[in-house]
């Protein structure tokens, strides 16, 4: 049960006799189910691979009231009862009232009884394979449809396919001789159709259907502005001001961002937006050892932009450009994300923002990157081009591209636990509009994310129920360069590795017009768009190395660059250096702690994003001896190199100790006063690793005659199903220590009542703090 794809076809290899059936697979815990193409891709690949069991039908909740009145779905814990599995009941594909989830759709669509192959599209040649045990898909109408922006370009319906059970036929669709505009991008539909009403369905319900790109998606054609009209730029103490004809915009000086877009006289805007790349964990992304574990470890919870430049130029009459860097910081006030937003406004009221983004080297992954804006809640017609139904990277095999419209409230699936939802991916274009129709056109260079919502982030994160929920005075418009894939993690693989979006140095680019969008037809818009402006070519960030892998001796600093014609300066206080800096020409020493801040310089490229920031931590230990080594070899310096290993990912820095204690002593270089010890350690029931039964730390001035100074016990009998990292803190004040011991004391077996009962029981430790 729960076997990847990858390890299902490692179960064929291992049993070549014996079929492949997964009893429990995609646990359908919330928004969930990601990967489950990816299953059937594997499945139908292997003839022995005779399918699998999505755990389960149904959310196992039940219907609650609270003080107020207000109705909810209950779950584990609602109750005074304890123990209890809480939110662990709640993982069907429909709620308890039946209302379906986002994932059924795949589900179904993945399940769906007749397999599409693209022969020659051209030719409209496309092979169907009938997976129906005893019936013949000429049972079914074939029906076929031709669609570009929202319109049918042609249809029909195709002679009775004859195709006996597991029997593969090709058949054509009329698509030869049709005229197809280069601007324009078609997609042919092909389905099978019932023809007769039956008890679970009526006549013409698609039981299966397929979508198939007939072109290339255009680019898109760029056109000169108008000399006629001209774009006036006004700056005040808070903020600079565009107009032109029909519109006012406004950028904050403060924020760096949009504080007012104004059509016609009439706001869009309810407060400035921000580069984000958070969003409300799912269910899977708690647990996850790539999704909310490390992003609130480094902070991604916590987000906020702090503006360090603005600056703007009036290119011509007609266009005008603002440039905004960032820092993005979490609570602990640490950068992680340096930003560059360059604003593009035109006297057509057009609006390009081109964004680079540098994330902090530390981090991993990220949940998504993109825009968030705050509209005014009128703003609830939502309409776009692009997959209609909730979409994301590692679930969209129910996607089809369509122009659609809906409510920003239908939008929104209410999980029994709030949490992310609502994503439409593969977006070419959306609007949001009030009822008279005025409202914001938004796409991008490449296909799009967005979703809308009533409801804030950080309200959706910590809500547990649907009660806590608090509608906003305005609406959140989601509009994401990328999104990470929800995966099945709760029970089961987390996201596959394709689907993850791995932090690294970013670029796109957005457009908003804000109009009158019963005027101006959102296709239109698409279609042409105003020509970018050339921007300067940027420099990448320098890599700074140390010479010596434990920084507690001299060592030699090394700025390495790819950069051709560019020179590097650099300075050791954290200062950012300038052209009158030291100019780096070869390693230097450095033999204290201190902050090496390098920066390159070449005429006519930008280097807003390209300064690299690195502390070195002199560390005053001469040795680090263990009793017994590590399981897994690492080097012990690990314990104290400021890189924190992650709760769940047991190769992400853990030192691990099976079935024998960890005996550390750290000699210093020379006596030192010592007024905090720190270790942690990893009690995670799930990956089978526990406590330490006993923690003592000694100090000690001749490495002979040690003084204990603290002891901390722990009974894994008292709470075995604990998944936390727990700190062992003593706040001491020794004033000449030059040995410190630190004694865990392993279990060495697993428990009787463990499933592994006397095989050897890892421990796992990370960083160790002496101040």
């Amino acid at each position: 049960m729960y076997a990847s794809p990858a390890e299902m076809v490692k179960l064929r290899r291992q049993n070549p006799s014996r079929p492949v059936i997964l009893c429990e697979y995609v646990h359908a815990m919330g928004n969930s189910c990601g990967g489950v193409a990816d299953y059937w891709d594997t499945i139908y690949a292997y003839p022995r691979m005779q399918g699998a069991f999505v755990w389960d039908w149904v959310d196992q909740g039940l219907r609650k009231r609270n003080d107020k009145g207000e109705s909810f779905f209950a779950y584990g814990g609602d109750f005074g009862d304890f123990p209890n599995d809480g939110s662990f009941c709640l993982d069907g594909l429909v709620n308890p009232d039946r209302i379906k989830h986002p994932q059924l759709d795949e589900i179904r669509k993945v399940y769906q009884p007749v397999r599409f192959r693209a022969v020659n599209l051209a030719e409209g040649k496309i092979a169907v394979t009938n997976l129906l045990a005893f019936t013949n898909l000429d049972e079914y109408d074939c029906f076929w449809t031709v669609k570009s922006n929202g319109g049918i370009v042609a249809a029909g319906k195709l002679a009775a396919v004859r195709a006996a059970p597991y029997e593969t036929r090709e058949i054509v669709v009329p698509v030869r001789d049709l005229s197809l505009s280069p601007t324009q991008e078609y997609f042919l539909v092909v389905s099978f159709n019932l023809k007769t009403s039956v008890p679970w369905a009526e006549a013409g319900y698609a039981v299966a259907f397929e979508q198939f790109p007939l072109n290339r998606r255009p680019a898109k054609q760029w056109t000169e502005p108008e000399k006629t009209v001209q774009l006036i730029v006004k700056e005040t103490g808070d903020e600079i001001l565009f107009q032109g004809a029909g519109f006012e915009y406004r950028i904050s000086k403060k924020e760096g961002t949009f504080s007012s877009l104004s059509v016609q006289s009439r706001e869009l805007l309810y407060k400035p937006g921000k580069i984000n790349f958070f969003r409300p964990p799912t269910e899977n992304d708690r647990v996850d050892v790539n999704g909310m574990k490390k992003w609130k470890k480094y902070g991604l919870d916590s987000l906020q932009p702090v503006l360090k430049k603005i600056q703007y130029e009036i290119v011509n009459p007609q266009v005008a450009t603002v440039t905004s860097v960032f820092d993005v910081v979490n609570q602990r006030k640490e950068v992680c994300f340096e930003v560059m937003a360059l604003y593009t406004l035109y006297a057509s009221g057009e609006i390009r923002i081109e964004t680079w983004i540098e994330p902090d080297a530390r981090i991993r992954t990220l949940p998504k990157v993109g825009w968030q804006f705050y509209v005014k809640k009128e703003l609830q017609n939502v309409r776009w081009n692009g997959f209609g139904a909730e979409t994301y990277p590692d679930r969209k095999a129910a996607g089809i591209v369509d122009v659609f419209q809906a409510t920003v409230d239908e939008l929104w699936h209410s999980h029994i636990v709030p949490q992310e939802n609502g994503n439409r991916s593969d977006i070419r274009w959306v609007t949001l509009s009030d009822n008279e129709g005025y409202g914001l056109y938004a796409d991008g260079d490449t296909l799009m994310n967005f979703s809308v919502r009533r409801y804030s982030d950080d309200n959706i994160y910590h809500a547990r129920h649907t009660i806590d929920l608090q509608p906003l005075d305005y609406i959140v418009f989601n509009f994401d360069y990328r999104q990470q894939g929800i995966g099945t993690a709760t029970c089961g693989p987390g996201v596959f590795e394709p689907y993850l979006l791995h932090a690294s140095p970013m670029q796109f680019a957005i457009r908003l017009v804000p109009a009158h969008l019963g005027i101006r037809e959102a296709s239109d818009i698409f279609r042409s768009a105003m020509k970018p402006l050339p921007f300067r070519p940027r420099l990448k960030k320098p890599v700074v190395t140390l010479s010596e892998p434990f920084f507690n001796k001299p060592a030699r600093v090394k700025v390495s660059s790819t950069g051709e014609g560019e020179t590097i300066r650099y300075t050791l206080d954290g200062t950012e250096p300038d052209e009158k800096s030291p100019l780096y020409k070869e390693p230097f020493l450095i033999n204290q702690t201190c902050t090496v801040t390098v920066k390159p310089f070449k005429k006519g490229y930008s280097n807003e994003l390209a300064v690299v920031r690195k502390k070195f931590e002199l560390m005053p230990y001469s040795s680090l001896s263990l009793k017994y080594p590590a399981e897994n070899n690492l080097p012990v310096y690990v314990l104290f190199d400021r890189q924190y290993a992650d709760l769940g990912d047991l190769a992400s820095g853990w030192l691990c100790f099976r079935g024998t204690d960890m005996d550390l002593l750290v000699e210093m270089t020379r006596p030192l006063p010592v007024r905090l010890i720190q270790v942690r350690f990893m009690n995670d029931w799930w990956h089978r690793v526990y406590l330490p039964g006993k923690v003592v730390f000694e100090v000690s001035a001749d490495g002979q005659n040690f003084k204990k100074v603290f002891e901390e016990e722990y009974d894994i009998n008292g709470k075995p199903w604990t998944i936390e990292v727990k700190q062992y803190k003593a706040e001491i004040r020794e004033d000449n220590v030059r040995y410190v011991r630190i004694f865990a004391e392993n279990m060495k077996t697993y428990p009787s009542w463990h499933e592994k009962a006397g095989q050897p029981s890892p421990m796992m430790t990370d960083e160790i703090e002496l101040e």
